[in-house]
């Protein structure tokens, strides 16, 4: 029976540790700077680790996660000297497509295998196993561990070879952030002209603009809920990585730096914990001056 590690917990990392465990009989072995967060997993089942390379040394297969990629790559080379070829890594961490093909490199002398991961469903999704896994990297791979990330989460795709997922969901962030600018902007605009907005929001649900944000937010911004589900520091980080990608290879995208900038802006402002709905009152703010 395979064991699975995972270094880096956080919402959606202690959730996968969940799933699993609760669907098989897989050890699983965690470790975190936060040690309630390690302790809140020893609780249902998992093996607290004291370092990195100790998940390493009991696991098969490591998950790891980090937010950023200096982070990361503290806890690469922490771990470096425990990996072999019998070993699998699989990064969730929020680094950037160059960023994964730098670390595969890093991995290479080890003989490990090196895949990377992304996810791009809600908490909600997560936590009610709805959740699809993109995954980026070798198929040999891919098809030895299928069935057990479907166990983690609802599916799991392969999108394409190694950074492939990292790329995927840089798109998805610049995708969705402007979807969420449009909606937040029609909204705007119907409150501006007096119209009924619950009306309208009704209206454009049946039309070829419908869209997810809208139908799962529209309602909810006009009332002023704005409780959490996705925070505005994810979709910051994959705007910013999608906005760093398009900088070094000359591709303008002037909406990508339009919503980029409202998020910034809500960065600014120390929204980065709340969620992106509140994002409206930056648009509806910027209206008035």
């Amino acid at each position: 029976m395979l064991k699975f590690g995972f270094i880096g917990l956080n919402d959606i990392t202690e959730v996968l540790c969940l799933n699993l465990m609760k669907r098989t009989s897989i050890m699983a072995f965690a470790y975190d700077n936060s040690i309630a967060r390690v302790e809140y997993l020893s609780e249902r089942g998992a093996v607290a680790c004291e370092m990195p390379a100790d998940v390493v040394d009991r696991s098969d297969i490591i998950l790891l996660s980090h937010k950023n990629y200096v982070d990361s790559q503290a806890t690469i080379y922490s771990i470096l000297g425990s990996l072999n070829s019998q070993k699998i890594i699989l990064d969730l961490s929020a680094i950037a497509p160059k960023e994964v093909i730098e670390t595969a490199e890093i991995f290479k002398p080890t003989g490990a295998e090196y895949a990377d991961l992304a996810i791009l469903n809600s908490m909600d999704d997560i936590e009610n196993s709805k959740a699809t896994i993109l995954y980026g990297g070798p198929s040999t791979v891919f098809l030895r561990l299928q069935e057990y990330l479907k166990l983690m989460s609802h599916d799991v795709i392969k999108v394409g070879e190694l950074a492939a997922a990292a790329a995927m969901k840089a798109c998805y962030g610049l995708l969705y952030a402007q979807i969420q600018n449009g909606v937040n902007e029609m909204l705007l605009l119907a409150s501006k002209s007096g119209l009924y907005v619950d009306d309208v929001i009704s209206a454009i649900q049946t039309s070829p603009a419908q869209n997810a944000f809208i139908d799962e937010n529209g309602k909810k911004i006009i009332k002023g809920d704005y409780s959490v589900k996705t925070k505005i520091k994810n979709i910051h980080r994959e705007l910013a990585i999608a906005h760093e990608f398009t900088m070094n290879n000359n591709i303008p995208m002037k909406g990508l730096q339009h919503t980029k900038n409202i998020y910034d802006s809500a960065m600014d402002r120390r929204l980065d914990n709340k969620d992106v709905t509140e994002i409206y009152t930056i648009v509806e703010r910027a209206s008035h001056s």
